[in-house]
């Protein structure tokens, strides 16, 4: 049987899907978190483009994540007219709740290929990756 393109689709939607609509407690938080407590406290702006959101987005999120007491903003050291993120003790926390969680998640989706199947997939998806975020460049 030929896979065709489509057919590729097909399953590619079906396993994200499956992927996002998993249980998870920081739904979209998770990885603002992880990369506060990695990476430590920076800026709006730095933070939208390591994770490459939206500013709109990235703006709600933390708003969000503020009035539920994770990060708290403050004036900038280095430049007075910004506000730095940094979590807060109970942020702490929950980055490292995240980072766990992120973890039970990739070996509960990937646990289940081997060694040499891993080795295979990984440079398939770094080159879909490659080739569809130089596709919204252009």
């Amino acid at each position: 049987m030929e896979i065709t393109n489509l057919m590729l689709l097909q399953k590619f939607r079906r396993c994200a899907h499956m992927q996002y609509h998993r249980k998870r407690r920081f739904r979209g938080q998770g990885r603002i978190l992880i990369q506060l407590r990695e990476k430590g406290r920076m800026s709006q702006r730095e933070l939208t483009g390591l994770l490459g959101l939206r500013a709109a987005t990235l703006s709600e999120q933390l708003e969000n994540m503020e009035k539920s007491g994770l990060i708290r903003r403050e004036v900038s050291a280095s430049d007075r007219r910004n506000l730095d993120i940094l979590l807060t003790p109970e942020g702490e926390k929950a980055a490292v709740e995240a980072a766990q969680e992120r973890q039970r998640m990739a070996d509960e989706l990937f646990g289940i290929l081997s060694r040499e199947e891993k080795e295979g997939l990984y440079p398939l998806l770094e080159k879909l990756a490659d080739a569809w975020s130089a596709g919204e460049e252009e």
